[in-house]
């Protein structure tokens, strides 16, 4: 889901099951690189491909550019993903970790339940994403709680 600020995020999580969360940035990194095998991906050492996340391809630069958005890189691969905003969930079943998890890279950042002063961490890149550098979940991006826009969601995890 996209389009969600921060509080509402976390009100979904406690709403949908009482012991669920918003993940911190350390399971979503473990998560993403395979645990201690520290990938650079979920799917492995590949580089990024459409089979394998929702970035921006030629379609996302079209797109942008038809829509009036300022964009100042080019594609992150040079081939159409279908997606030009955000993919459903799973739609690119060879990027899932070796867990299964989908969408841990690409498609929308997610918010994390890691703060930094009124700003909170986001992970994971989205289909906006051009650089490679932006799918390395070492680093995250930073935003206010109340942010929503079409490449931020979220995902719940639960405790215990």
């Amino acid at each position: 889901m996209n389009c969600v600020d921060r509080d509402d995020a976390v009100a979904y999580c406690g709403w949908r099951r009482r012991d669920n969360r918003l993940p911190s940035k350390a399971e979503l990194l473990w998560a993403a690189r395979g645990g201690e095998e520290a990938r650079p991906f979920p799917w492995g050492t590949e580089r990024p491909g459409t089979g394998r996340l929702n970035a921006c391809g030629t379609e996302c630069v079209d797109e942008v550019n038809r829509r009036g958005w300022e964009h100042e890189v080019g594609p992150m691969y040079r081939e159409d993903d279908a997606w030009p905003l955000t993919a459903p969930r799973g739609a690119h079943p060879d990027g899932a970790s070796r867990d299964g998890s989908y969408d841990l890279v690409g498609n929308v950042e997610e918010w994390t339940s890691d703060a930094f002063g009124s700003y909170f961490a986001k992970m994971g890149g989205s289909w906006g994403s051009s650089l490679l550098v932006e799918l390395d979940d070492r680093l995250h991006g930073l935003g206010p709680a109340s942010a929503r826009n079409s490449l931020t969601g979220f995902r719940c995890a639960r405790s215990g």
